[in-house]
């Protein structure tokens, strides 16, 4: 089966988000900046230094003599600051839960248990309609974008998407992908990490749902299921278009049933990493949205300054 089209449709995810934002944001980019212009107290002009034209402009020696290659440096330790500091709120993100969210947390944590109880019989009950018609084409369509879920295949799309936002100037293409790249790193590594500590045993081991390794099981939580909701969750929540987000979850609920029809993950494998990936890009995207108002909840890890004005460092910050 030619599985190349598939890497096709993340980036078609970010053309969609990106399409059906509203005119509304761009509208509102542009008052803002014609405002801020229109505010500012208009410079002092500057006597001309003796000697020179009146139209002539003085560059400062710095920018004439490494002032790209100081940007460069200056937009690394911003990249690898904001990263950090995602992270932190990204992790720290339970301890800001509030009212309802619980009432959220509770059903799904009570649906999860309930799927675990029966994964066995669910595993089975799937295995047993397997050539039902509809089901069957479920399962074709997930096993086609199935390569969606590998991030050694998805991430270079991602960041040739990222860089192309920068070098064009598109803020969708900087803003979308950046966030999908985010999502992937910070969920993607706690996955790994309790992967390892689970050890759950793959449903093709043929040791029953209960069978658990610790340091030999990768089976819990799904991956795939993991980064097909990341996507959604970020299509949607960029997009604010209902097409686009019954499409984008429908997509992701395709590939966490593939992973169970194709006996690599048990059912509530699937749901905790669908669930597990929402909750993440959730987050991210939110830091990104507060991060554009002006506004960066709770503890920062920022980059700055040593006292000296020197010796770029990595500094906590915090703001309610």
């Amino acid at each position: 089966m030619n599985r190349a089209w598939p890497l096709c449709l993340s980036p078609a995810l970010v053309l969609a988000a990106w399409v059906a934002a509203p005119a509304q944001a761009v509208a509102a980019d542009a008052r803002a900046a014609v405002d801020s212009v229109a505010a500012a107290p208009a410079a002092p002009e500057a006597p001309s230094p003796a000697g020179s034209p009146a139209d002539s402009v003085s560059v400062p020696h710095a920018v004439r003599a490494g002032g790209a290659q100081g940007t460069v440096r200056a937009r690394a330790r911003r990249t690898i600051g904001t990263v950090l500091a995602d992270s932190w709120t990204v992790a720290s993100s339970p301890a800001r839960v509030r009212g309802t969210d619980w009432i959220w947390i509770g059903a799904a944590v009570g649906a999860g248990a309930v799927i675990f109880a029966n994964d066995q019989e669910i595993a089975d009950a799937m295995i047993r309609n397997d050539d039902q018609p509809v089901l069957k084409q479920v399962a074709d369509l997930g096993d086609r974008i199935e390569p969606v879920g590998l991030m050694s295949r998805t991430v270079p799309v991602y960041a040739v998407a990222l860089a192309s936002g920068y070098a064009f100037h598109v803020r969708a293409l900087r803003r979308i992908p950046a966030e999908i790249l985010e999502s992937h790193l910070l969920s993607g590594g706690l996955r790994n990490v309790v992967k390892t500590l689970v050890g759950r045993q793959r449903p093709n081991e043929n040791e029953g749902p209960y069978k658990f390794k610790f340091g030999k099981g990768t089976s819990f939580p799904s991956g795939h299921s993991s980064i097909g909701f990341e996507l959604a969750t970020i299509a949607s929540m960029n997009a604010h278009f209902l097409p686009v987000t019954i499409a984008a979850y429908s997509l992701a609920a395709t590939l966490a049933f593939e992973r169970v029809d194709s006996r690599s993950h048990w059912p509530s494998d699937a749901y905790a990493g669908a669930i597990y990936g929402t909750l993440v890009a959730r987050a991210v995207v939110k830091v990104h949205e507060q991060r554009d108002r002006g506004k960066e909840p709770g503890l920062a890890l920022v980059p700055c300054l040593s006292s000296d004005g020197r010796t770029p460092e990595i500094c906590v910050r915090r703001s309610f």
